[in-house]
């Protein structure tokens, strides 16, 4: 192995360190941040739910580099929608912190 194979490795190795460190930081924050958590009903959030409830099945993070904040963390959310039954449908939703606040904005204006 030549010297750059093994600098290639190391550093290899101490990137797969850091992004684990990463996501287990991202996860912590998520669940300090996040205002809602797996098994949550919610109710005309995003662009999947307007009008319409459904039930979180997911939660997790990211940083955002070139969406709506670059180098902002981000919180998503996605689950099931709900039919007006209350039974689970075959369609999903997603949505995140930003599309959360618009919402909740929104929410408050109707009351």
């Amino acid at each position: 192995m030549n010297d750059y194979e093994a600098q290639v490795k190391a550093l290899d190795a101490e990137i797969t360190e850091k992004s684990n460190e990463m996501d287990r930081l991202i996860v912590l924050w998520v669940e300090e941040t996040c205002p809602v958590k797996i098994g949550d009903t919610v109710e005309d959030v995003g662009y999947g739910l307007r009008e319409k409830k459904g039930i979180v099945t997911k939660l997790w993070g990211k940083i955002d580099r070139w969406g709506k904040q670059p180098g902002a963390l981000v919180w998503k959310v996605s689950g099931k929608r709900l039919k007006n039954d209350g039974e689970e449908s075959k369609f999903g939703f997603e949505f995140d912190r930003f599309e959360w606040d618009r919402s909740q904005a929104r929410l408050s204006e109707k009351k």
